[in-house]
């Protein structure tokens, strides 16, 4: 198999829109895309001078090259129409290089590699700072490579990732499966649950007065005791003081009732 790499300076401050479009075309309407993830990894990456004979670039940067079409060389035919790359044909890559400063504006549309998103959520599990996973990424010069996405990665990036994380992390607040497992998990962990009937249903933590009451499947009932309130409660109370009560003000409109002893 022949292999060409087509090295190019672009300046996309003028480069036409009629240009990039023609260039689209045509690679809409090859016939084939690349399969040949074996051949590349067995027959290149292990010859230097292979490489140089075919690319005539340095390894390091070829193999940033491969990395950044690696999708497009070894994924499987999408459909019918597009047939797999044969051994007679030739693998043409067209690498772009900027001829202008870099900046963010240059790469960002681009998509961070998936790989990105599975490294930074690692080490935000291991409560790495954000700025530490910042510069985890940056590279010592963009001279001579590729600009990617990461390269511009901000913390307020990585903060939005974090908060994503976290927020899979919690439970579903209208969800009633969820809030049922919080329940029973407060009372596993310290016992600091006084009564709990979900709505529709039969008492299931505490007494089962409420269950007697014409209207039961309408009442929704959760009492909460902290181990540290029971026992200022059994050392100092002898009786209730003040009984507070809240009609539908909270975000669930339930009716709520406070006791001070």
């Amino acid at each position: 198999m022949e292999v060409v790499l087509y090295n190019y300076l672009e300046d996309e401050t003028l480069l036409t829109t009629k240009i990039r479009n023609s260039s689209n075309e045509i690679y809409r309407r090859r016939n084939s895309q690349g399969t040949f993830k074996i051949l590349i990894q067995g027959h290149l990456f292990d010859d230097e001078e292979k490489f140089r004979q075919y690319f005539r670039v340095s390894c390091g940067l070829f193999s940033q090259i491969l990395s950044a079409i690696k999708e497009d060389i070894i994924k499987d035919p999408c459909n019918h129409v597009i047939k797999p790359i044969t051994p007679t044909e030739i693998l043409c890559a067209t690498i772009r290089s900027h001829v202008h400063e870099l900046k963010f504006k240059n790469v960002k549309f681009y998509r961070w590699d998936e790989f990105t998103e599975v490294r930074t959520n690692a080490l935000l599990e291991q409560g790495v700072p954000a700025h530490t996973i910042q510069e985890s990424f940056q590279p010592n010069s963009l001279k001579g490579e590729i600009p990617i996405k990461e390269h511009f990665i901000s913390t307020t990036d990585i903060n939005k990732m974090r908060y994503g994380l976290e927020m899979k992390k919690r439970l579903n607040k209208d969800d009633a499966l969820a809030f049922h497992l919080f329940v029973h998990s407060l009372q596993k962990d310290d016992n600091s649950v006084l009564i709990y009937k979900p709505l529709g249903k039969n008492t299931e933590i505490g007494i089962t007065d409420l269950d007697n009451l014409p209207h039961s499947p309408q009442i929704f009932c959760l009492g909460i005791q902290l181990p540290q309130q029971l026992e200022e409660m059994v050392e100092g109370c002898t009786w209730i003081l003040c009984i507070d009560s809240t009609h539908g003000t909270n975000q669930y409109k339930y009716h709520l009732e406070s006791s001070y002893s």
